[in-house]
């Protein structure tokens, strides 16, 4: 079955979904992948100099949590339908509710923001 919610396609007979991410999938994702490299350099540049990180862990896996959403968000609908297979029958023929995008689209946003505050609040120490 097709459906097509903004501009991400959701194939369930063919497994084209990164293919299909869409825009801002993929802006928030770059810039998650680009927060990852800033924060682990700015992670090593503190090891050398015996700053303090304790944010910077949180916010590499904030950032790294965040593009893997935005880049393969297949792989979590297929985690998504595999809890539920314990709780209805015919789980592989289940479609993303609307409601889940929107949710998809938010726990992008809110971990990217997240990655972000710790870099910041390493940065301002």
């Amino acid at each position: 079955t097709d459906k097509q919610v903004g501009e991400i396609l959701f194939d369930s007979n063919i497994d084209n979904w990164t293919k299909n991410t869409s825009v801002f999938d993929k802006i928030i994702g770059s810039v998650s992948l680009v927060g990852v490299v800033v924060t682990i350099i700015v992670f090593i540049s503190n090891a050398i100099t015996q700053t303090s990180c304790k944010a910077l862990g949180w916010g590499i896996i904030a950032f790294a949590l965040s593009s893997f959403e935005a880049f393969c968000p297949k792989i979590n609908w297929e985690l998504e339908k595999l809890a539920l297979s314990f709780r209805v029958s015919s789980s592989s023929d289940l479609e993303p509710s609307d409601f889940y995008f929107i949710r998809r689209k938010l726990a992008i946003i809110i971990s990217s923001l997240l990655g972000i505050v710790m870099l910041l609040i390493n940065l301002l120490q």
